[in-house]
């Protein structure tokens, strides 16, 4: 009587879900919203090991390139009282109060808004000449003074109208540079320097010496590659363009029909 000889049995594949590279590459692929990777991370231990990883992390964020908008915050020219206005729907949706700017010893009305950037949000304190870089987020601030050659001896503004600009850097790490413009309405001269938070230290100020006299209109600046821009109200209306990378100052003249519409600043 012969016997027969089994066959060896091969293992059943492995389900895709329990190879960690493949659920990796799935995870990588969920939408970049605030509540995908929570949501992710209480399916299961594994998947919570996984979404924690700060090497997943930096490849989702390297994946997701354009981020969703938040939400914007709403403020007053002089006073801050900033409200944060949500823009996206549950269980994305953020709470106004999340993003609530309080400040110890009630001088919340000393700020206004210079604008919002990379998540960045920056203050300026017209009584103590400071600046404030604002992560809502972390909840982290920056307090930033502005530069001696900006004051006179007695610690007195030498300029009227400061507008500020604020930006992320990625080499290697991540920072903010602070780009502050300055000028006296009745005097032709502007100023501008440029903050690092990865030195802690502002650069030279650099005095222009521009067409005419006049004023930055207190509207939020447009950042466009390496470029920041703020509408000037001189002899007419112009549009100044500030470069991070050479800290140099340029105007840029509007069409000739835009002049006709600016009645007031």
């Amino acid at each position: 009587m012969t016997s027969r000889r089994r066959r060896p049995t091969s293992p059943a594949p492995a389900q895709p879900l329990e190879d960690d590279d493949l659920l990796s590459e799935i995870l990588l692929r969920l939408p970049p919203l605030p509540s995908s990777l929570p949501r992710a991370s209480v399916v299961c231990s594994r998947w919570r090991l996984i979404v924690s990883d700060p090497g997943f992390l930096r490849r989702f964020q390297s994946r997701h390139r354009k981020h969703p908008l938040l939400g914007f915050f709403k403020a007053g020219f002089r006073r801050v009282d900033p409200t944060f206005i949500p823009t996206l729907d549950p269980p994305d949706r953020i709470p106004a109060a999340r993003f609530s700017w309080r400040l110890p010893g009630g001088d919340d009305d000393r700020y206004s808004m210079f604008g919002c950037r990379h998540g960045l949000v920056l203050l300026f304190n017209w009584v103590l000449h400071r600046l404030m870089v604002w992560d809502p987020v972390t909840g982290d601030r920056r307090a930033v003074d502005i530069p001696g050659s900006f004051l006179d001896g007695h610690g007195r503004s030498l300029v009227v109208v400061f507008r500020g600009a604020v930006r992320c850097v990625v080499d290697g790490g991540c920072h903010f540079e602070v780009a502050i413009l300055g000028n006296h309405p009745l005097q032709t001269r502007l100023f501008t320097c440029v903050y690092s938070s990865k030195t802690g230290d502002w650069g030279n100020v650099i005095s222009t010496e521009f067409y005419s006299a006049g004023y930055i209109c207190h509207h939020s600046s447009a950042l466009v590659g390496n470029s920041v821009y703020w509408l000037f109200q001189g002899d007419g209306i112009s549009i100044l363009q500030f470069d991070f990378d050479t800290q140099g100052l340029a105007r840029i003249d509007v069409p000739p029909d835009v002049h006709a519409h600016v009645v007031t600043y």
